[in-house]
């Protein structure tokens, strides 16, 4: 089967013709969501909850949405269009879900070793199994081979940027992050304390990132999203006080709530307010310290929208199945649009683009099941026998 390679922007899609295909597909995809809304079983009222299941694989699948567009205009399409930022919307969207779920899940006072352990099992194969293929296919398809460091380092979650899976960069940043959370938590500290430590701990990555000359070129994704993660597990933590005055306000005036909702999500989408902020300091200290707070007006937003989504007496479907399997989708979307394109470079594009979405979720559908039972026949079973070890340890111990 033939493919097209569209690495360093080759093979471009023509902007005029994409632009109309990309309406279709727009249409395509309102009406598919209206078909799949559905009404909750057992719908929970907002004062009972905050970042339900639902909600939260809701903001997965619209997450994941945002990133296939966004690569697909960035890799893609020739010039530049609207959805090319599409991409850092979603990863803002998957850290603020990360930090929130978290919180709520572990709170942040001494979380136990497991933490780290049932991270790494969940990554693991899924990561794993996507880095080996693409090795593979991008020798057999592309007769391009990787160094053994490179090679090591990928498997040892040690990914930058680029090849042989241009996405999988978060992976590295996102087992960092959880890193952090839980070295901050082990501290004897309050809350508050704890937060800021966090907040310190990132900002200073950022910061050695932009300053050491090997790091640069590497992590320097990483910079644009140091406040997100910090900022959603504040909210994490705090998040009943927070949804208690999300319920005043939105008692107070549920037309005053949705359309701040929007306007702060509009802002950070269009940048108003940006260059009027960056041109009140000098550009070094904007572009290190002022332009990575520019997501906190989308972060709010989320917030608010996460309110009106749990609170809502219906749920959508489709993109609740998407945030089920958005982590599997994410490792395998960007080499099957990017590398080795069997479809996107097929005419008409409306209709290729839903046969590249089914195959690629077809793929991430399977490659869940099988890290599952791969999960649960190795790492699971290797995980309880060392707690139990553990546990042994400590009894022998003298008193």
């Amino acid at each position: 089967m033939n493919f097209v390679s569209h690495y360093n922007h080759q093979n471009q899609i023509d902007l005029n013709y994409a632009g109309t295909s990309l309406a279709i597909i727009g249409i395509i995809f309102a009406i598919i969501l209206f078909c799949s809304l559905r009404k909750k079983n057992n719908s929970l009222q907002a004062s009972d909850e905050f970042l339900c299941f639902d909600t939260s694989n809701t903001l997965r699948g619209i997450a994941i949405l945002f990133l296939i567009f966004g690569h697909l205009a960035i890799h893609c399409i020739d010039q530049e269009i609207f959805f090319e930022y599409a991409g850092k919307w979603g990863v803002i969207i998957f850290l603020y879900v990360s930090g929130v779920a978290l919180c709520k899940r572990y709170d942040i006072n001494n979380i136990k070793y497991t933490f780290i352990e049932n991270r790494i099992i969940r990554l693991f194969y899924p990561y794993i199994t996507t880095m080996l293929l693409f090795i593979t296919l991008d020798y057999l398809l592309l007769r391009k081979t990787y160094s053994t460091t490179k090679i090591i380092q990928t498997l040892l979650f040690l990914h930058m940027r680029g090849a042989p899976n241009a996405a999988a960069w978060f992976v590295t940043y996102i087992i960092y992050l959880y890193t952090l959370f839980f070295l901050t938590s082990k501290m004897k500290l309050n809350k508050l304390n704890k937060i800021l430590i966090l907040f310190i701990s990132i900002y200073l990555t950022s910061i050695c990132i932009q300053e050491i000359g090997f790091l640069c070129p590497r992590f320097s994704i990483w910079v644009q999203y140091t406040s997100v993660f910090p900022l959603s597990v504040a909210i994490g933590i705090y998040y009943k006080k927070i949804h208690s005055i999300l319920t005043r306000l939105n008692k107070f005036s549920e037309v005053l709530f949705y359309t701040m909702t929007i306007l702060l999500a509009l802002q950070y989408f269009t940048g108003k307010g940006n260059y009027f902020v960056s041109h009140l300091f000098d550009v070094a200290i904007y572009n290190k310290w002022i332009n990575s707070l520019t997501p906190i007006t989308l972060i709010i937003s989320l917030v608010m929208f996460t309110f009106i989504a749990d609170s809502l007496p219906w749920k959508q479907n489709m993109l609740i199945f998407l945030g089920k399997y958005s982590f599997e989708i994410f490792l395998i979307h960007v080499p099957f649009m990017v590398y080795y394109d069997f479809f996107l470079f097929r005419t008409p594009l409306y209709f290729y683009f839903y046969i590249y979405i089914a195959v690629v979720v077809l793929l991430s559908v399977l490659l869940k099941k099988t890290s599952s039972i791969l999960n649960e026949l190795t790492l699971r079973k290797l995980a309880i026998k060392g707690q139990k070890i553990a546990k042994i340890g400590l009894l022998l111990q003298p008193r």
